[in-house]
């Protein structure tokens, strides 16, 4: 989840503390190999990032990345863990929202 970090680390410079503790830091993250899928918690949130957020976090994940392609998705749900054999299970999931709906220049 370094790829998720290095991002949060970006753009929290970028904006204002209480629009990443309300925005940004309730999202969740699973990474894949050229795949990061971010867990909103509700509907709201992920409209929101996708509006107002997604094409950034595309360009700094783009770029701490070297330019290597990585797909962003956002989902509604959340990651939970099993504290007994570390199982990760995805609950409440209802949609994905891939990073080709946007415009790439």
């Amino acid at each position: 989840m370094a790829v998720w970090n290095d991002c949060l680390d970006q753009l929290q410079g970028e904006i204002t503390a209480q629009q990443f503790k309300t925005w940004l830091r309730p999202l969740q993250c699973e990474q894949h190999e050229n795949k990061l899928v971010l867990f909103a918690p509700n509907r709201f949130v992920l409209d929101w990032i996708k509006d107002k957020y997604l094409e950034r976090i595309n360009e700094v994940v783009k770029h701490n990345n070297a330019g290597t392609h990585i797909d962003v998705e956002l989902e509604i749900g959340c990651i939970q863990k099993n504290n007994e054999n570390n199982i990760i299970s995805l609950e409440n999931v209802s949609r994905t929202v891939p990073n080709h709906d946007f415009n790439q220049n």
